[in-house]
């Protein structure tokens, strides 16, 4: 395996590796969420229609990251080739280190090629086209799965005892995987009565490995996502199950932030609003304390916190101290229209139309959904075919795998921009797209303060 060459500050990923790239499609799923990153527009006609010999490589960058320790024996890399990341004890919950403003290319656990990663809190996690997860970051509750008492691990371990996952998600204190069976698995902390876990075993013990979900549906599970301390899943006949702390309305059941502990499910529960109106869910998202959910239609629902204006409504945002809408409802902005995409982040949302044109809202900016236009208008003219959101920044996809961010540029996600506050305009990321030097994004993922794309180059 090539090493990975440090210059200028950017760690260039080694492209002398030939890897087989399945795309990005699950078949019969119709959509498919990762993170707070958003499923491709049109499959059939994106960025996915790349060569199957590519060169395929993960980046990422942003706030007080660094690419993860590597041990030797696991990687095939010296420690002294690259940076540490993580290290104990240090500020920002647990992390230290300097920003990347460029991308940084991860390297691959066991030479295995990167499918998906999440950057959560405290801890992280990735899964492989192999199937297999590895984790890192703090293990005080068990969060990574690895079945030993330690405060924490520096470099992406192996979790055993999983079947092949196609999704893995980090919650605050627990992680929660998708297998290509269609069953969940969880770990981490139980929670207690006050504060539920989100295990979804009906006790509030910890779990220090994976421990399969009781069979909740008589269809399989074909999505997930997950917020601070609840979930959410997506079977196949297009029901919707939650479970986890319900406060902020996070459960869609109906109750509020003081009816928390209430409306907290230690198993997951349909949704009663879809169930009783008889809506089949394409594809779902949560953020922090929001979340959404889009029809077969194209119908967008979201529910949860609205305290930086996340769900889009206006009646709880004024009269409501916690202002939050626990029961999933409608944009009004956003009805007539056929919603393709939707993501949630920290506390903002944006989304896609069978038109190709973007709205965000949330981030205690916007009110109610805004078209992004760009400045001039160049954005209206964009394909967008990926959407994904993290703590107060935004990025997009478009159809020729070109990549385009905005927002707050303390958030670290923005390569190239110096100045600092707020960055309404989209700028496209410098060395991304056809013919670019890292190639052609395939997907992008947004979380926090981090940003990660997988990009491809042909052979």
């Amino acid at each position: 395996m090539a090493l990975a060459a440090l210059k200028d500050g950017f760690l260039c990923a080694a492209r002398n590796r030939v890897l087989t790239t399945t795309g990005v499609g699950l078949g019969a799923v119709p959509y498919r969420q990762i993170s707070s990153s958003s499923p491709l527009l049109d499959a059939s006609k994106s960025i996915a229609d790349s060569p199957k010999q590519v060169e395929k490589e993960l980046y990422f960058w942003g706030a007080k990251t660094k690419p993860p320790t590597m041990a030797p024996d696991r990687f095939g890399i010296p420690v002294s080739k690259v940076m540490s990341w993580f290290k104990p004890g240090g500020t920002e919950k647990g992390f230290m280190g300097t920003d990347y403003r460029t991308p940084v290319a991860f390297p691959k656990p066991q030479g295995e090629s990167i499918r998906q990663i999440h950057f959560g809190l405290h801890h992280h996690a990735l899964v492989t086209e192999e199937g297999n997860v590895f984790t890192w970051g703090h293990s005080k509750s068990w969060e990574l799965g690895h079945g030993t008492e330690q405060e924490s691990v520096e470099f992406p371990t192996k979790v055993e005892g999983l079947p092949p996952v196609k999704q893995v998600l980090c919650g605050e204190f627990y992680t929660v995987a998708l297998t290509e069976s269609g069953d969940v698995y969880t770990w981490g902390s139980g929670g207690n009565t006050l504060q539920p876990g989100a295990l979804g075993h009906g006790e509030f013990k910890d779990q220090p490995q994976p421990r399969k979900i009781a069979k909740f549906s008589d269809a399989p599970v074909v999505q997930i996502a997950a917020g601070v301390r609840h979930n959410l899943a997506l079977t196949a006949d297009g029901k919707l199950f939650t479970w986890g702390h319900g406060e902020n309305g996070v459960s869609g059941a109906g109750t509020q932030l003081f009816q928390g502990v209430a409306s907290s499910y230690n198993r997951p529960t349909e949704n009663d609003f879809f169930k009783e109106s008889k809506l089949k869910l394409a594809y779902i998202a949560s953020g922090a304390n929001h979340c959404g959910a889009i029809t077969e239609e194209g119908v967008l629902y979201t529910w949860g916190s609205n305290k930086a204006h996340q769900v889009g409504s206006q009646g709880s945002v004024a009269l409501d101290l916690y202002a939050c809408d626990p029961i999933p409802i409608q944009t009004p902005e956003l009805q007539g229209e056929v919603i393709k995409q939707y993501a949630a982040g920290v506390s903002g949302s944006i989304c896609v139309n069978d038109k190709y044109q973007v709205k965000e809202w949330g981030d205690h900016r916007n009110v109610t959904p805004r078209l992004v236009e760009g400045n001039g208008g160049f954005f209206l003219k964009k394909k967008i075919v990926q959407v994904a959101t993290g703590n107060n920044f935004l990025a997009c996809v478009d159809v020729s795998g070109n990549l385009y961010v905005w927002g707050h540029s303390g958030s670290g996600c923005l390569p190239g921009v110096t100045s600092g506050g707020f960055h309404p305009s989209p700028t496209k990321v410098e060395g991304f797209g056809p013919d670019k030097p890292l190639g052609r994004v395939e997907r992008v993922f947004a979380s926090n303060n981090n940003i990660a794309v997988l990009a491809s180059r042909s052979s």
